[in-house]
């Protein structure tokens, strides 16, 4: 079976590909602040031309997952599978695309973020019981 553990996630961060950060969902106190994350991402793919799915920073271990509009990170530590990890992601990007995305849009961020942080959670507490990988 292929599970995510989740305590292993320390941070997860959806992105407007544009604008940057919309909601931020940490899972330790400790976090890196979301604008770095994206302002990261975007000097680094900016300057080598490329998507990028994974960075490694200061012993801090980014993964990311590519959407239509948006870009989710996640903050982790020692995962064993990396496209898991994406899959897990993607999903809950499309749900984010799907759902949230133009009502963001419309009407701002603040009245959808705890229903799009309970989304988020709710991913990643099926991942601990739930093979994804079928």
């Amino acid at each position: 079976m292929d599970k995510l553990d989740s305590k292993k996630i320390w941070h997860i961060v959806i992105m407007d590909k544009t604008e940057g950060p919309i909601i931020s969902v940490p899972y330790e106190e400790s976090v890196t602040d979301p604008d770095d994350i994206a302002d990261l991402y975007t000097a680094l793919t900016g300057f080598i031309g490329t998507q990028l799915y994974q960075i490694t920073l200061e012993e801090k271990q980014y993964v990311f997952e590519l959407g239509k509009r948006a870009i989710i990170a996640a903050g982790v530590e020692d995962l064993e599978n990396i496209q898991h990890c994406r899959d897990v992601l993607g999903r809950i990007l499309i749900e984010f695309e799907f759902t949230y995305y133009e009502r963001v849009r419309v009407s701002g961020k603040a009245p959808m973020l705890q229903e799009m942080e309970d989304m988020i959670r709710r991913y990643i507490s099926d991942c601990m019981t739930r093979d994804f990988s079928a």
